[in-house]
């Protein structure tokens, strides 16, 4: 073995010189704060309870509003459908209405037109017509 790990006396004067240098205040404060330790611990994990218990009743109020939501959408869609279905009649019944009223007036003025005497040739109806030149 070398002199440094031999185990001769050599260097334990400097090991009894820094033993005699350790402050042994800090072990009290280390050894009374432990309680703090145990406490804080104690107060993070209620924390982190309460936390959880608030998380889930967040969670169940946002799902409670997504569902309602989804029940209004489809009472919005069935509503929505059930008026343009109602528009559509509506509209159908107003286009029937116009229709029978175009045929009507189609008809009354078909009876008052009289027809022609003569018939018109291509021939006259391009003719002009004479002028006397007196």
């Amino acid at each position: 073995m070398s002199d440094e790990t031999c185990g001769c006396g050599k260097h334990a004067k400097a090991i009894l010189h820094a033993a005699s240098k350790v402050d042994g205040r800090g072990f009290l404060k280390v050894a009374g704060g432990a309680g703090d330790l145990a406490d804080a611990k104690a107060e993070a994990e209620k924390l982190i309870a309460a936390a959880k218990v608030e998380a889930g009743k967040l969670k169940a109020d946002a799902t409670s509003l997504f569902e309602s939501a989804k029940t209004e959408a489809a009472t919005l869609e069935t509503k929505a459908g059930e008026a343009f279905e109602a528009a559509k009649t509506e509209a159908e019944k107003l286009l029937s209405e116009a229709r029978a009223e175009v045929a009507k007036l189609l008809s009354a003025t078909a009876a008052k037109v009289q027809p022609p005497s003569a018939p018109v040739t291509p021939a006259a109806a391009t003719k002009p017509p004479v002028v006397d030149e007196e």
